[in-house]
């Protein structure tokens, strides 16, 4: 089990962020796999927040935060019966917003400011793709 799985599973609550262009690099540099007594954050300009709800500190520079509590930890095996994959599933008991990424008018996220970026698989990220508008039909 990962990190990241070993937490949530042991303290039943985990903060969920929403990266973007802007924390990409410091982002990537969480994911070095050091001894546990090190921290990835010192490898970082970010800083720890309190949380609302949840006892897990949140990162301060993330524009989009959500404090959950775990609901299911659902894992998959091999032939063999090693756990290869684990699912975590969270309830979201409070959502933080930088007001500079919603678009009051709309009521939404607005995604050109927002700059969101995806974690794929390995070393691989991705930017959001190209959107266009179709209106809706009545």
């Amino acid at each position: 089990m990962k990190d990241t799985a070993k937490h949530i599973t042991g303290r039943g609550e985990f903060v969920v962020h929403v990266s973007d262009e802007a924390l990409i690099e410091d982002i990537n540099e969480t994911a070095a796999t050091l001894p546990e007594e090190e921290s990835e954050l010192d490898r970082t300009c970010l800083h720890q927040v309190k949380s609302s709800v949840v006892t897990v500190p949140g990162i301060k520079e993330a524009r989009i935060r959500f404090e959950c509590q775990l609901e299911k930890h659902l894992t998959f095996q091999n032939e063999e019966g090693e756990i290869t994959v684990d699912h975590i599933i969270g309830r979201v008991v409070c959502a933080h917003l930088d007001e500079s990424v919603y678009d009051p008018e709309k009521g939404y996220i607005s995604t050109d400011v927002l700059k969101p970026v995806a974690r794929l698989a390995g070393n691989d990220y991705a930017h959001l793709g190209t959107s266009f508008v179709l209106k809706r039909p009545e």
